[in-house]
């Protein structure tokens, strides 16, 4: 009588000779990449399309959202702001990279390098449809956000993001050690984590404090990356990306809030 060769036939899966599945099957079933094809090239340069990868796609995308808007309210000219923008695509991705590299070996390798390169053409010849999508999207995303948790719900947002903040500071104690570099590090994920907290509690409708807040950020991202290739702390770097992101919502949302254009947001939302 022929073996039964269901999911719970333990035998088929320590017996390769009754093994009736095909190669394709194998190949599927047990996430098997062929040497040589062009997946397995892409994920010895790039890593498997996994939960860690999609987070540093997720990260990403949301800090280029970052410095994209950020961009826009600091850079008063339209071809810096270009130039600007296309360097930090550029400087994002091979970030991303970079944080795979370190997991095999650290090197980039050519594919690593051309994929970079090709970012510089491939955001010029995009750049209005990421215009859209980083500035008057991400923009949006900010106002929507900052709307929904501020403005309608004040007092709860104000509480849980103080609770949060509390936690996340606490926390940050296992972070403080006699370097030098963790105590810069321990400080500014406190500055990314209290910064907007504060200007929604003192800020002003000074165009300079707001533009001064807004370049804070971005210059937080670019220390937070720079401080973990010494200190390798993953917990105060996502505090400090994390943060920066929540701080700069929070300045964008109360800077608009006091001059009105909240009001103007709320009534008709963003124009094109």
């Amino acid at each position: 009588m022929a073996k039964n060769k269901d999911m719970y036939d333990i035998q088929r899966f320590s017996d390769p000779c009754d093994d009736t599945r095909t190669e394709t099957q194998i190949i599927w079933e047990e996430g098997m990449v062929k040497k040589g094809s062009l997946r397995y090239i892409w994920e010895s340069n790039f890593g498997k399309m996994d939960f860690f990868k999609f987070g540093k796609k997720i990260t990403s995308f949301f800090m280029l959202m970052l410095f994209w808007t950020s961009l826009h309210f600091t850079v008063p000219y339209i071809a810096v702001q270009k130039v600007l923008r296309v360097l930090a695509v550029v400087l994002i991705n091979a970030v991303s990279i970079w944080f795979y590299r370190q997991t095999v070996d650290k090197k980039f390798t050519p594919l690593n390098n051309i994929y970079i390169m090709l970012c510089i053409p491939f955001t010029l010849f995009f750049y209005k449809y990421m215009d859209f999508i980083f500035y008057y999207f991400g923009y949006n995303v900010f106002m929507s956000l900052y709307f929904y948790l501020y403005y309608m719900n004040k007092a709860a947002a104000f509480t849980i993001r103080l609770c949060v903040s509390l936690a996340v500071l606490y926390f940050m104690r296992y972070s403080l050690k006699e370097s030098i570099t963790d105590k810069i590090n321990v400080l500014t994920a406190f500055f990314a984590v209290s910064m907007g907290i504060v200007y929604s509690a003192v800020g002003s409708a000074n165009i300079l404090l707001f533009n001064g807040c807004i370049i804070l950020s971005m210059l937080m991202v670019i220390a937070a990356f720079l401080l973990y290739t010494k200190t390798k702390d993953t917990y105060i770097r996502n505090v400090i990306f994390i943060f920066s992101f929540v701080s700069l919502m929070e300045v964008m949302g109360r800077y608009a809030d006091m001059i009105g254009i909240m009001t103007e947001y709320i009534e008709n939302g963003i124009p094109m």
